[in-house]
């Protein structure tokens, strides 16, 4: 006897939604949430320096909370089939997709300030251009 439309439907999800959270779980992205914010602290600390520390701490331990897996399952789920959620997971078992984890935390710190160093070279770039042609700026710095 097959299942009502809804009850097969619900199984689906369940079984994709299983799949995307145990591809978050071995792409530790929760840990590398926690990474990303906890690089982008000191620039909030500079811009509040009288916010005290306890409020940092607190928005790190949202952050590290793993909520983030809640607002990602409905995105994979609905970009992704569970035959690319299972390669994707078999991928990151190999040897070489372990490899690829290990180095992800360093991989996105070293690219986020390549990011940073190519838009900064960008925007003197894009200001020189500007003055160059004769337009001035409002006491924009880059």
């Amino acid at each position: 006897m097959t299942q009502p439309a809804v009850a097969q439907a619900f199984d689906a999800t369940t079984s994709k939604e299983l799949l995307v959270r145990e591809y978050l779980d071995i792409t530790n992205s929760d840990a590398l949430a926690a990474q990303m914010m906890e690089s982008m602290l000191p620039v909030f600390r500079e811009a509040y320096p009288h916010v005290p520390d306890e409020f940092f701490e607190a928005l790190m331990a949202e952050v590290s909370s793993g909520n983030l897996s809640d607002f990602l399952i409905p995105v994979f789920a609905k970009n992704l089939t569970e035959q690319e959620m299972k390669a994707a997971i078999a991928y990151y078992r190999s040897p070489e997709g372990a490899s690829m984890l290990r180095k992800t935390p360093l991989l996105m710190q070293e690219a986020q300030q390549a990011g940073a160093l190519w838009g900064q070279q960008l925007g003197e770039r894009i200001l020189k251009e500007l003055e160059a042609q004769g337009y001035t700026s409002a006491g924009l710095e880059i």
